[in-house]
C-alpha cells in the first residue's frame, strides 16, 4: 500500500534523514560463534542508483599543491564538498577506489569524479525511494538481535 504524504510532510522527512554510512547501508550479522556476533554494513542503498548518480557528476581536476592537501584524505574532501566526513566512500567508490590508500595525489591529480549537484538531496531522495527495503532490514536485524541475546 503506498503512503500518502503532503509536501510538508514529505519535507519534513527528508529533514529527518541523517546521511551516515549506517543509514546509506543495508546491514547483515555476521556469526562468529553460536551466541556472538557482529553487526556489519553490507550493501550500500544507493547501488542501484549509481547509474542515476554518475549522470550528475564531472571529473575535477586538482592543482598540484591541493591535490597535496586531499592526497589519501577523502575524508577531508568530503568534509570541504558536503560537510560531511562520511561521504567520502561515496567519492571512492565513484572513482573506482577500494581504499584511502587508493587516493593518491597523481590520481587526484588525474582528476576524480564528484557529485555536480547537491548529493544530500539526491541521497535523501534514494533513502525514501528505500524505506521499505531499509526497514524490512531494520525490523530483521532487531529480530536477529533479539534472538542472540536469547542463547
Amino acid at each position: 500500500m503506498a503512503i500518502t504524504r503532503t509536501i510538508d510532510q514529505q519535507v519534513a522527512y527528508g529533514n529527518q534523514i541523517h546521511l551516515s554510512n549506517t543509514n546509506l547501508s543495508y546491514h547483515e550479522m555476521l556469526y562468529i560463534k553460536e551466541d556472538e556476533a557482529i553487526e556489519v554494513n553490507k550493501m550500500v542503498v544507493y547501488t542501484d542508483y549509481m547509474f542515476h548518480l554518475k549522470n550528475r557528476c564531472s571529473r575535477v581536476y586538482f592543482t598540484e599543491q591541493t591535490a597535496k592537501k586531499y592526497a589519501y584524505r577523502p575524508k577531508m574532501l568530503a568534509w570541504a564538498l558536503y560537510k560531511n566526513v562520511e561521504l567520502y566512500s561515496l567519492i571512492l567508490r565513484l572513482n573506482h577506489m577500494k581504499s584511502v590508500s587508493d587516493f593518491s595525489e597523481e590520481k587526484i591529480m588525474q582528476g576524480i569524479i564528484i557529485p555536480t549537484m547537491d548529493i544530500a538531496s539526491f541521497l535523501n531522495e534514494v533513502l525514501i525511494k528505500e524505506k521499505n527495503p531499509i526497514d524490512r532490514n531494520l525490523n530483521k536485524m532487531s529480530s536477529d538481535t533479539r534472538v542472540l541475546s536469547q542463547k
